[in-house]
């Protein structure tokens, strides 16, 4: 028989190696102790040493000291059977000037090695090299958090991924810290640190959003209650609370409007939001954006018009169209909130086409005003669109006024100016 169809005990481990190799430029193992069993591959790009060279040797000593915390946690907390990563970790510093700084590690606990952790190590990374800003802690900034979340819903659409925003809040934490000597505070802040930076997908961490709560995005079929458990023991037995927001990866924009939203919300909210509890803010910010979004899609809105008279002779100039979504609460809620999904230039939109309808079924000396979000005048291509409702109609344009609120800051005023001078 050919080696293809029965091969050696030798082959086959070739054949493994080779796998592994598609997947990573070193792979090594390590012993309960962290102590490197065995290396193969590109061990002197990676670490300036070769592979050989590196058995015996700490696997903390292939990375940067900041990564320690989480090297600890990997060893500590793996399960046999369980697999992490790939995670971007920071590289022992070298002096070479070209030596990389960073590389992407997995690790693997197989049944068959007892406590042994199998481990690959890759130049190429799970975020494309984008960089995490973090504390001193090891915390992911929020700002860092929100805009590497992008880079990372992307990776997992085209895996086939599906992830979610996982908010966790530990009661009581900071009053619990501020009882420990500093040094002792410290490490259980890097133990925590390393815990949802462990369990998050592509090694990006957890986000400190607010007192005692922190944000952690993960795969959806992640356990939850492995991560409570490790988040009590790292913080000395605090009964941590989980709430999870699902991610479409093929909405990423939306994805990351609907996050930010949630977690602004949650930090504004302070006392109350703690008292209510992830879950409700959550739930709530969900809620919100699926019930406007159904609000654009079905026109589901109507328009009060008010009179504008002129003071001094009395006579009508024109009527304002002012938004209802319903008849006993103010629209600038719903307004604002438009405006933090990014979805208020549909809604503009949706606003001008119905008074396009009206203005057409009313005498020809009725003008009509819109409200426009300055938000919405900003993006590419709105301005086209309102001017194609009523581009074939030299008497529309002349009976419908344009009006820019003042709910948002305009950045760009030179490139607003000329749109305006358009818009005229």
């Amino acid at each position: 028989m050919t080696e293809e169809s029965a091969p050696t005990e030798d082959a086959s481990l070739v054949r493994l190696l080779g796998l592994a190799f598609a997947g990573a430029d070193l792979v090594f193992e390590i012993d309960n102790d962290g102590v490197i069993v065995f290396a193969l591959g590109a061990a002197e790009r990676l670490t300036g040493r070769p592979d050989k060279a590196l058995v015996g040797k700490d696997w903390a000593s292939l990375f940067n000291p900041s990564e320690s915390a989480l090297l600890t946690r990997l060893r500590r907390d793996l399960a046999t059977g369980e697999r992490r990563g790939p995670m971007r970790v920071d590289l022992a510093p070298r002096m070479a000037s070209n030596a990389p700084t960073g590389a992407s590690l997995s690790v693997f606990r197989l049944p068959q090695l007892g406590s042994k952790l199998s481990c690959a190590l890759s130049l190429s990374s799970p975020t494309g090299g984008y960089p995490f800003a973090r504390d001193a802690s090891g915390f992911t900034s929020v700002d860092s958090f929100a805009r590497s979340t992008e880079y990372l819903l992307e990776e997992a659409r085209q895996a086939g991924l599906v992830l979610s925003l996982d908010l966790v809040e530990v009661r009581g934490l900071r009053d619990r810290l501020a009882q420990l000597p500093p040094e002792d505070a410290e490490e259980a802040r890097q133990s925590l640190q390393a815990v949802l930076r462990a369990d998050s997908y592509g090694g990006l961490g957890g986000a400190e959003v607010g007192v005692d709560r922190f944000a952690i995005m993960r795969s959806s079929e992640a356990p939850p209650e492995r991560l409570l458990q490790s988040v009590g023991a790292a913080t000395g037995g605090a009964i941590p609370e989980l709430s999870r927001m699902p991610l479409d990866c093929a909405a990423t924009s939306r994805n990351m409007r609907t996050m930010r939203l949630a977690l602004d919300r949650f930090i504004e909210a302070g006392g109350d939001a703690a008292a209510a509890g992830f879950s409700d803010t959550v739930a709530r910010t969900l809620r919100d954006s699926s019930r406007f979004r159904d609000i654009v899609e079905q026109s589901g809105f109507q328009l009060a018009y008010q009179p504008v008279v002129s003071l001094e002779t009395g006579r009508l100039h024109h009527f304002e169209a002012l938004a209802r979504f319903s008849p006993d609460t103010s629209p600038a809620e719903t307004i604002q909130l438009a405006e933090d999904l990014d979805m208020i230039q549909a809604f503009d939109l949706s606003v001008v086409r119905s008074i396009v309808r009206e203005l057409e079924a009313q005498p020809r000396s009725t003008r009509i005003a819109a409200n426009l979000s300055a938000h919405s005048l900003m993006i590419d291509g709105f301005l086209e669109e309102i001017l194609g409702l009523v581009s074939d109609s030299r008497d529309l344009r002349r009976r419908l006024i344009l009006e820019i609120t003042e709910t948002r800051k305009i950045q760009d005023l030179d490139r607003a100016n000329s749109l305006i001078a358009l818009l005229r």
